[in-house]
């Protein structure tokens, strides 16, 4: 299985109902419950680690996911539908701290 994402953007987004944060958000072809199981799989092959849930995320702590950064970082990521309207898109709002910070950008943690 394999994930193409359609669209990706950096912006500030509510985390767990309690603050907000930059995020990524990505947006996938197919429906939630398949893109939630590619991702858990790919994240899983790549970093050794299961997610957790909490608030509604699905996350991975001090976790070393080599295809984005050789830094050991905190994923927070939660699936949902892109649109209302259709059920063939899937939206992927993944947050990421770097100890007890928010990645503030992308630039300094990615290669």
């Amino acid at each position: 299985m394999s994930l193409q994402a359609q669209k990706v953007s950096e912006s500030k987004q509510e985390f767990m109902k309690k603050t907000t944060g930059n995020a990524l958000t990505i947006t996938f072809q197919g429906q939630e419950k398949n893109v939630m199981a590619v991702l858990d799989q790919k994240i899983r092959a790549a970093t050794n680690e299961k997610h957790k849930s909490k608030s509604g995320f699905h996350y991975i702590e001090g976790a070393v996911f080599p295809e984005v950064s050789p830094n050991r970082l905190d994923y927070y990521y939660r699936v949902e539908r892109a649109s209302r309207k259709s059920s063939s898109k899937s939206r992927v709002k993944l947050f990421v701290y770097a100890g007890n910070n928010y990645v503030s950008t992308w630039a300094g943690y990615c290669d």
